[in-house]
């Protein structure tokens, strides 16, 4: 019987043992014209043509370690998320090429000042050069040896997933793809979301209205010290109509909305491009595609819709998973309140999203991957 390409985390992040099948050798390497940092692991003994899997990061000045400094993890230690991702792939025979954004330097810091090994490189992206950083990083492996008739994925995170369905429109000699807080909606549409309408539907509308009446109450407020309200005299209850046009008056958010739409990354038109779940389906690639029900940064319903896209136009290679209990970043909202939103946490990546990934990556090797259906 086929094993399930990710598992229903029914008991999500019990104690679990994993053994590994191999030591792993580990180089750091620069890789194409935008010398972009690379970490490169690889399986001892080395598999015949294994299968290689490029780890694509998310937004932001992403190093290839994916790391996340210690105030917003669930253990509040430091926590390397792609690291522990390549090396669940790696236990499973898969090679993996952890790779940074331009500009980026490996990780040495937390401090802002040495994230860079050229900082003007980083500041001028555009979305044209994350695919080619990409791409350069797929002709990097076909001009080894030992990889040249390996299947290749794309394992791509957050903004990395979007980046890495453009690169399969352009190189249909990728075998699959695996999409981690897939977004099928443009920047715009998501940084709406997430400035204005975020914490109404995850935070306010589910734990702070609790007579449910679609208004906040000075009590019920005074419940949740996140949530910031300036009280006018003699006035009891907030609606959420008046919340959201207040968020979208703030000057900060608009400066942050408006920062985004001007900048390099997102000119061109791929600000406001549309959504793109059809054009993800419509790929001959193997489509994984994985969401966390606590996922904040990406809503569970891009998952969701994805997996919509796919059976309304046929596409049998596709397949989704919804995770309880999990957020954007592997791990589950920090106790005792468990709240997705103000109780987020970015990592560690639990030790069942391990053990999956890893047997995700022994089905690679036998050359069929998981054949899960959707639940």
């Amino acid at each position: 019987m086929k094993t399930c390409f990710f598992v229903l985390l029914a008991l999500a992040f019990q104690p679990l043992t994993l053994v590994a099948a191999s030591s792993t050798s580990t180089s750091k390497i620069s890789v194409g014209s935008y010398r972009s940092r690379v970490i490169v692991s690889v399986p001892v003994p080395a598999p015949i043509s294994p299968p290689v899997v490029i780890l694509v990061p998310g937004g932001g000045p992403q190093n290839p370690e994916l790391a996340m400094a210690a105030p917003f993890t669930l253990d509040r230690r430091p926590a390397f998320l792609f690291n522990q991702v390549a090396e669940a792939l790696n236990q499973g025979g898969a090679v993996t090429l952890q790779l940074g954004k331009p500009g980026i330097e490996f990780f040495r810091s937390f401090e802002p000042r040495l994230w860079f090994y050229d900082e003007a490189l980083y500041r001028r992206l555009r979305w044209t050069d994350l695919i080619a950083n990409v791409e350069q990083s797929i002709q990097w492996v076909r001009q080894q040896a030992a990889w040249r008739n390996s299947p290749i994925y794309l394992l791509g995170q957050g903004e990395g997933a979007q980046i890495a369905v453009d690169v399969a429109a352009r190189q249909r000699a990728l075998t699959g793809l695996l999409l981690i807080g897939y977004s099928g909606h443009d920047p715009a549409t998501l940084l709406d979301w997430q400035l204005y309408r975020r914490e109404i539907e995850l935070f306010l509308k589910p734990d702070v209205d609790l007579d449910r009446d679609g208004m906040i109450s000075r009590a019920e407020a005074a419940r949740w010290p996140e949530f910031v309200w300036t009280w006018q005299d003699g006035v009891d209850k907030v609606s959420f109509e008046e919340i959201e046009t207040a968020r979208r008056q703030d000057p900060a958010r608009l400066e942050i909305f408006r920062q985004a739409e001007e900048s390099p990354l997102y000119a061109g038109g791929v600000f406001r491009r549309g959504p793109w779940f059809a054009r993800t389906a419509l790929l001959p690639q193997d489509l994984y595609v994985m969401g966390g029900d606590q996922d904040v940064q990406t809503p569970a319903t891009e998952m969701l819709k994805m997996r919509e896209a796919c059976r309304q136009r046929g596409k049998k290679n596709c397949w989704t998973r919804l995770w309880p209990y999990v957020g954007h970043d592997f791990s589950i909202p920090r106790p005792p309140r468990r709240q997705p939103l103000v109780d987020m946490t970015q990592g560690p990546v639990g030790e069942p999203v391990r053990a999956e990934l890893t047997q995700w990556a022994r089905s690679l090797r036998q050359g069929r991957g998981d054949r899960a259906p959707s639940p």
